[in-house]
């Protein structure tokens, strides 16, 4: 199991990468890079083509700020049609792989 999600991990993140190169941001562990909602924000930005509303805070200075981070990128994810399954943002803010993936 473990050497699956490895794999899985590698994968994704070589995709978010491509998708995230516009915004200078560059994922290296999904752990720590999506636990404050910055790199999900972008992602979705990136692949929408147009800025999240409501606006997300770049510079997160807490886990309030993380959470709404999280919640405005799931948001905009269900509202282009995705029907996410088993997760939320405290899962993205507690860095669950797994679910991230």
């Amino acid at each position: 199991e473990d050497l699956w999600v490895e794999i899985q991990a590698n994968t994704f993140k070589n995709w978010v990468n491509e998708h995230l190169r516009e915004s200078g941001m560059q994922v290296t562990d999904f752990h720590d890079d999506f636990c404050d909602g910055t790199y999900l924000c972008a992602l979705v930005e990136g692949l929408q083509k147009r800025p999240l509303k409501p606006s997300w805070n770049k510079r997160p200075a807490n886990q309030h700020h993380y959470l709404e981070n999280a919640t405005t990128a799931l948001n905009a994810i269900e509202a282009d049609g995705v029907k996410l399954v088993n997760i939320g943002n405290v899962d993205i803010v507690n860095g669950n792989v797994k679910l991230i993936l």
